[in-house]
């Protein structure tokens, strides 16, 4: 009976250590696999979402936020914005964050932009991929040379403002659950390791649409959702967040906090209740005038010479291109026949690519990925490899297929494309898209229009060539004249920004030459 019972005890053993070393195998291979392929099945769980917040300090508005992410033909494209208003001060500091990211299909970071500004300063950086481990990292403000540093990075590092997303998607929402990522951040190039705690559920009731009341001057809530939201702990800062990562309720160490939101409720709300200027504390009033909205008599001169003040010039983007700047003296000069001539042939080489990574892909309102854009693009280069005379086609077929009129800027490119219509501002960022689809590396630019003794806020654009050139779509220049004075690059979603920046501005026309 012993020796018939052994070869069952013997069998039920091996069977036995068979499924612990099966599941031994399978949790060494969950551990060990790439955390790229996590990312990437929980790509396929994104979904394109906006949505908007108010922000609060101890209960009074004090800005608003908005965080959307969106599915290009390769991509998805990350925007956060964040706007707050110190309104204890006799005059109120603005601060404006804006982050720009693309990731891979596979939700890895490819490229991004940062910007951040207020009244003393402004801010920017933008980076890319090199390898997987490395990337370029490039800070600029206004009046110091570009900083351009090489940076090693984690594979598998993510953007601070993704963690939410991965823990949700990722199927780590259970109460007591905790996970650890690598982080990069944008703003200061740090790197570290942030560790998420679930601590509770709850149940949140958000406002889902906004309904004018005429009586209160106010949007209040037309209609509301029941949100399910769970409470992480993430470096030092208290947030809520919904089934799909997407944040709720945000509680931060400086005492804001922000709660999701209807658009109109985030924005309007706060808008009319910013304070306004009082009579002891006038607000200087500058000589420029209103966006153009008309073709002008084009400039004959070679140059123009201007005097900026009333705002601090250090917060402008004035030297570069053809424009030459003393104190608050700006000189524009024309563009010589000798600059005319293209660096690099079509398609451009990788390193192209990686010098302009922020100049030839999609951006907000810029949907370079547009079957639209790409197929226009296409046509027009008709596998042309010169820049120049790229650039000119596109020029030429605005010219010929795209008419002046009022248009909303921020509907972006392609449907600019489709109306056949718009503005300066909107006509530029067609131009761009077309221009970056072709290969061609192109950035929209803010700046004044010189017209015949007025000054007007102006959009054009401007693409490299062996330098960056002037091109205006909307009066058909390329190169652009000389009374076209660039003020701001890549900025144009920041109208309200540019538009308070420039109220004060006084600009004295010194000298035309001819």
């Amino acid at each position: 009976m012993f020796n018939s019972v052994k070869p069952r005890s013997l069998g039920a053993a091996a069977i036995l250590s068979g499924w612990i070393l099966g599941i031994v195998a399978f949790t060494k291979r969950e551990i060990e696999r790439g955390s790229g392929d996590r990312l990437a099945e929980i790509a396929l769980r994104v979904a394109p979402a906006s949505h908007y917040y108010a922000i609060e300090r101890h209960g009074r508005a004090v800005g608003f936020a908005s965080t959307s992410i969106d599915t290009l033909a390769r991509a998805f494209q990350l925007i956060d914005y964040r706007v707050t208003e110190d309104a204890a001060s006799r005059q109120p500091r603005r601060a404006t964050e804006q982050l720009r990211a693309r990731l891979s299909r596979g939700l890895a970071l490819r490229d991004f932009s940062f910007a951040v500004a207020d009244s003393e300063r402004t801010r920017r950086v933008s980076g890319w991929r090199l390898s997987d481990t490395t990337l370029a990292y490039v800070v600029t403000q206004p009046g110091q040379p570009a900083d351009t540093q090489r940076l090693s990075v984690a594979a598998d590092a993510v953007l601070p403002s993704m963690v939410p997303m991965l823990v949700a998607l990722g199927g780590g929402l259970d109460v007591g659950a905790n996970q650890r990522f690598a982080v990069f951040d944008p703003s200061d190039g740090s790197q570290r390791t942030s560790t998420v705690r679930v601590i509770a559920e709850s149940l949140f009731v958000v406002p889902d649409s906004a309904v004018y009341d005429g009586s209160r001057a106010r949007w209040t809530i037309a209609r509301s959702d029941s949100v399910r939201g769970w409470r992480l702990g993430i470096d030092g800062d208290d947030l809520w967040v919904d089934e799909r990562g997407q944040i709720v309720a945000r509680y931060t160490s400086d005492s804001l906090s922000l709660r999701r939101t209807a658009y109109e409720l985030a924005f309007e709300n706060w808008r009319a209740e910013r304070p306004r200027e009082t009579p002891d504390a006038p607000r200087a009033r500058g000589n420029v005038d209103l966006a153009l909205d008309r073709p002008v008599r084009p400039f004959d001169g070679d140059s123009i010479t201007i005097r900026l003040t009333g705002i601090s010039l250090a917060m402008l983007d004035l030297a570069g291109a053809w424009q030459d700047v003393t104190d608050d003296r700006v000189r524009v000069r024309r563009v010589p026949a000798t600059a005319m001539v293209p660096g690099f042939a079509l398609p451009p080489g990788e390193q192209i690519r990686l010098r302009f990574a922020s100049s030839t892909g999609s951006a907000p309102m810029i949907d370079v990925d547009d079957p639209a854009i790409v197929k226009r693009s296409a046509e027009l280069a008709a596998r042309e490899a010169d820049p120049v005379r790229v650039t000119r086609r596109i020029v030429e077929w605005m010219r010929d297929s795209v008419s002046h009129g009022p248009g909303d800027d921020n509907l972006g490119a392609s449907r600019t494309l489709r109306v056949r219509r718009g503005s300066a501002a909107a006509q530029s960022m067609l131009f761009v898209a077309l221009a970056r689809a072709s290969g061609v590396p192109s950035r929209p630019v803010r700046g004044l229009l010189i017209d015949d003794g007025r000054v007007h806020t102006h959009t054009w654009a401007e693409v490299f060539l062996q330098g960056w050139i002037p091109v205006d779509p909307f009066l058909r220049e390329f190169p652009a004249s000389p009374a076209h004075v660039r003020l701001l690059v890549d900025d144009v979603d920041a109208t309200e920004e540019f538009n308070r920046a420039v109220a004060s501005l006084r600009v004295d026309i010194l000298s035309s030459r001819r």
